[in-house]
Formats: C-alpha cells, structure tokens, sequence
C-alpha cells in the first residue's frame, strides 16, 4: 500500500512539474553534450593527425568525418535527448496555456450568462445591492494599509482613496483622472483595434498588474467601460470603488 501510494505521488509530482524537470533536463543536456564535446575532441585531434600522417597529405572532409565521428557519438546522443526534452517541455506548456485559456472563456461565458440570468430574475437594483454587498466584505477583508495603497501625486486638492476591485487594491487619484485615463484607453482602443488593461493602468499612472498586458479590450467587442461605485472602509473612509463593466478578453494575438 506504501509503495502504491509513493508510486501514485511521485507521478503526480512528475506529471504537475513535468515543464519544469523537461527545462531542467534540457538544460543539464546542453552542459553535458559541451562536455562530452571537448573530451572528444583530444582524441579525435590525434587520429586526424595519424591519419595524415599515415596518408601523406591533408584529409578530405568526407575522410576527416569518417576518421572522427565515433568520438562524438555520446555527444550527439545527449544532444538529440536535449532537442527532445525542449519539444516536449514546449509541447506540455502549449497544451497547458491553451487548457488554461480554454476554462477562461468558458469561465467567462458562465459569468456573462450569470449576470445576465441575475438581472433578469431579480432586477438590476436587486444584483446592484449584491454588488455593493460583495464590495463592501472585500473592503472589510482588505482595508487600505501603506502596504497596498499606492499614492499618486497629481497636484490636485480633489484626490480620493479608490479600490481597483479586479486586482483588489487601493490607488488615491481623482475621479477626472480616472476618466482621462478611460478616454485615452478607448481612443488606443479604436485606433488600435485593442488596448490591454496595462495601458489603461499606465495612463492611470498606477503599477501594471500580472497579465495585465495578455488582457485587454477589443473595439469589436466593446470598450473599456468602468462601473463607480462607492463604500466606506472600515476605519470609515470614504472610498469609490471601480470596476469593469465590460470584461477583459485575452489577446490570443499578442
């Protein structure tokens, strides 16, 4: 039963790291073919310079293959097992990303027909006090500290504390500025055909997010559009939420 169950763990921890120990032994194949490269080399040196000897005059190259090839079999052997160990740790990670990218847009779907299913059942006043719900625990969860507030100094006396509600983090900006920023998006948007959700960010003048630059919006699709939204913290601050009111596609192009 020890043995069985170490048997099944062990190739599930192969099969989950499989990218990983594939790169790792690309990587240690690539050392060991120069390695084995340079020990054949001596002795390849000296049965050319034999031969010549032997022959009396310079080898071909055809004869200069044939005298030295047996040295680099070992060589040549671990450098194709390298070729195969990137193929396949690129092959896994491909089929990896496109299974990922697959749940997303079903993930994304179920959402869409959620919300929209929502409203239709309860009203949007109904889904709209849900929202704020839903805010406000995440606020409560995850009040503003030094550690994840990011000030951004804009000159103005209008400032306000905002919550970025899809990456769950708190900015101080102005409420112009964050429509400026949405106005610059949407005109990248349609000057582009996409903007991704870093661009909006940069002209937010807040850190870009993981991602950030993978998702975005595509004129076709709908623009940017940001959904207001006000809370209190818990240390009874005002803040105003945002979030997007239409999501994020991934950018299968970029």
């Amino acid at each position: 039963m020890n043995i069985a169950s170490f048997v099944k763990n062990t190739t599930k921890f192969v099969s989950d790291n499989s990218p990983v120990i594939l790169t790792g032994l690309a990587v240690g194949g690539v050392v060991t073919t120069a390695i084995l490269a340079a020990r054949g080399g001596g002795p390849a040196y000296r049965d050319l310079h034999n031969a010549e000897i032997d022959k009396g005059e310079p080898l071909t190259l055809r004869e200069k293959t044939k005298v030295t090839w047996k040295h680099y079999i070992p060589a040549g052997l671990v450098a194709s097992g390298t070729i195969v160990a990137l193929v396949a740790a690129h092959t896994t990670s491909s089929n990896r990303v496109a299974a990922a990218m697959g749940a997303y847009s079903i993930l994304e779907n179920s959402y869409r027909e959620f919300r929209e299913k929502a409203v239709e059942i309860h009203g949007q006043n109904r889904t709209a006090k849900i929202d704020q719900e839903v805010l406000k625990d995440r606020i409560n969860n995850n009040p503003p500290t030094d550690r994840n507030t990011t000030v951004v100094v804009t000159g103005s006396n209008e400032e306000q504390l905002f919550y970025d509600k899809p990456h769950d983090r708190y900015f101080v900006s102005t409420v112009n500025d964050v429509d400026r920023a949405i106005n610059e998006t949407n005109r990248i948007c349609l000057n582009d055909m996409y903007v991704s959700q870093n661009d909006f960010y940069r002209f937010l003048g807040v850190p870009t997010v993981s991602h950030g630059d993978d998702f975005g919006w595509k004129s076709a699709d709908g623009w940017l559009d940001i959904k207001y939204d006000t809370m209190m913290t818990p240390e009874q601050k005002a803040c105003i939420t945002i979030d997007y009111d239409t999501v994020p596609l991934r950018n299968l192009f970029h």
